[in-house]
């Protein structure tokens, strides 16, 4: 069992209280990197998703059209063109879709998780660093 900080020297506090608030900017530096690369992560899986919707529309339409052409009875230059225009889209499709990056919500969410336990060990550690404060003579 520790002892209690009251029963510390004074000595002995100072140096708490200096490895204490070294933790708790170390806690805080990693909180500020990790909660950015999470933004960033986000902010680029939501323009990936807006964009694979997009191409997914764009395929979708260009089928649609492609299969009124045929049932039209259009010439077959006009069905050859609007095929190729699928093949195009799908093809963008396919490129697009290889994403090793990709975040998933339930991934998000546990990175979020440990941010804020990170952050609940700098709330602790700050409080204790206002303990060790108020059992130090007033300088």
């Amino acid at each position: 069992m520790t002892k209690p900080l009251n029963e510390l020297t004074t000595a002995q506090l100072e140096n708490l209280k200096i490895r204490f608030k070294s933790i708790v900017l170390n806690h805080q530096a990693e909180i500020n990197r990790r909660q950015l690369r999470l933004d960033n992560r986000v902010e680029r899986q939501t323009v990936a998703n807006e964009v694979l919707v997009a191409l997914e529309d764009k395929l979708a339409k260009s089928v649609v059209v492609r299969d009124e052409l045929i049932n039209a009875g259009a010439s077959a230059a006009s069905i050859v063109t609007a095929t190729e225009l699928v093949a195009s889209n799908q093809a963008a499709l396919d490129e697009y879709d290889v994403n090793p990056s990709f975040l998933s919500e339930e991934d998000a969410q546990i990175e979020q998780a440990e941010i804020d336990e990170l952050e609940q060990g700098r709330i602790l550690r700050e409080t204790k660093v206002a303990d060790i404060e108020s059992l130090l003579p007033a300088a």
